[in-house]
C-alpha cells in the first residue's frame, strides 16, 4: 500500500486531525488552519506515529508550514520546561482515558509556545475540562456497582488505546470480568477493529437507532467469527439487539459480582448517546 496520502484523504484514513493552531481553531484535514491570519503554531499529537503512512502525513504538515512560513512544533518531540507536572495533571483530570495523556501534552505544548507559564488557575481549568465544557462520552464513568464506562472511540487508533486499557485492568486484577456492549456504524473498519478486541472480555453486540448502524445480527456474526478465529469461545459473544436490550443484558450479567465487573459501552457515538440517556433517565 505504497501510495501517497493526499491532504484531502487525511480524514478518510485517520479521522479528524488532532491539531491546534494559535487561536485554538481546529484546521481542515489539509492542514489549512495554518495560514497568514493565524500561523504561529501547529502541534500534532504523537498518536499519528502508530498509524499507516505516518511519514507522509508529516510531510503534509511540513510542506504547509513551509508554504506559509509557519513554525511547526510536534508536541511529542517538544521538551516542556514550565508545565513539567503533566503526569500529576493527567491523574487528576476528569477525562481518564489513558489516551488523554497525548491530548494533554499537546495542550501543554501550545501553552508554552504561546508564552502561558504555569498557573494554578489554568491547571484547574485543564483538570476539570469535561465538567467545565459539559463534555460527555470520553472514558466517562456513568454508573457504579457495577462500574459502567462509556467511550465514543470508534476507529482502530482510538480503540487500540481503549482496549489496551481494558486489558490492563484485567492484567492488574482491577476487574476480574469485563463486559463490552459494542455497536458500530456500517462504514467503520471492523476488520481493523476485531484484532484489537480483548480476548479476556465478553461481548454483547447492539445496533443504535440509526440508519448508518450495522445490524446487530450482522455485527454478532462478524464478531463471533473474528473473535473465535483468535481463540475466544463462541458463547462469549452474545446478540444484544438494541442498545437498551444490550445494556440490560450486561447489567444482569454484572449483577452477580458488581464490585469486580466492568461494563464498557462503546464503538459509536450513537451507542454511547443512547446508553447515557438510559442511565440518566434511570436517575431521574
Amino acid at each position: 500500500q505504497n501510495h501517497p496520502v493526499r491532504p484531502d484523504s487525511f480524514n478518510q484514513h485517520f479521522g479528524s486531525p488532532r491539531t491546534f493552531t494559535v487561536n485554538m481553531k481546529i484546521p481542515e484535514p489539509d492542514a489549512g488552519g495554518m495560514n497568514d491570519s493565524h500561523h504561529r503554531l501547529s502541534a500534532v499529537e504523537s498518536q499519528f506515529r502508530s498509524v499507516p503512512f505516518y511519514g507522509q502525513i508529516v510531510l503534509v504538515f511540513k510542506k504547509k508550514a513551509e508554504d506559509v512560513s509557519c513554525p511547526l512544533t510536534f508536541a511529542d518531540g517538544y521538551e516542556l520546561t514550565q508545565w513539567t507536572d503533566a503526569e500529576s495533571i493527567a491523574s487528576a483530570m476528569d477525562l481518564q482515558g489513558e489516551y488523554q495523556g497525548e491530548n494533554l501534552r499537546t495542550v501543554l505544548t501550545v501553552l508554552e509556545k504561546q508564552g502561558v507559564g504555569y498557573s494554578e488557575v489554568v491547571k484547574d481549568a485543564i483538570i476539570h475540562t469535561a465538567g467545565r465544557m459539559d463534555f460527555h462520552g470520553r472514558w466517562e464513568k456513568i454508573y457504579e456497582h457495577p462500574d459502567v464506562i462509556c467511550d465514543i472511540g470508534h476507529n482502530p487508533p482510538a480503540l487500540t488505546k481503549n482496549f489496551a486499557q481494558l486489558e490492563g485492568f484485567l492484567a492488574c486484577a482491577r476487574y476480574t470480568r469485563i463486559i463490552i456492549v459494542y455497536g458500530v456504524m456500517k462504514d467503520k473498519d471492523l476488520d481493523g477493529i476485531l484484532p484489537l478486541m480483548p480476548l479476556g472480555a465478553e461481548y454483547i453486540t447492539v445496533a443504535p437507532a440509526s440508519a448508518r448502524a450495522m445490524d446487530a445480527d450482522i455485527l454478532f456474526s462478524r464478531c463471533q467469527e473474528g473473535l473465535a478465529a483468535r481463540g475466544l469461545a463462541l458463547e462469549k459473544v452474545i446478540r444484544g439487539g438494541s442498545v437498551a436490550e444490550g445494556v440490560a443484558i450486561a447489567m444482569e450479567m454484572a449483577s452477580n459480582e458488581p464490585d469486580s465487573t466492568l461494563v464498557y459501552i462503546g464503538g459509536s457515538t450513537f451507542v454511547v448517546s443512547e446508553a447515557t440517556e438510559m442511565f440518566n433517565s434511570g436517575r431521574s
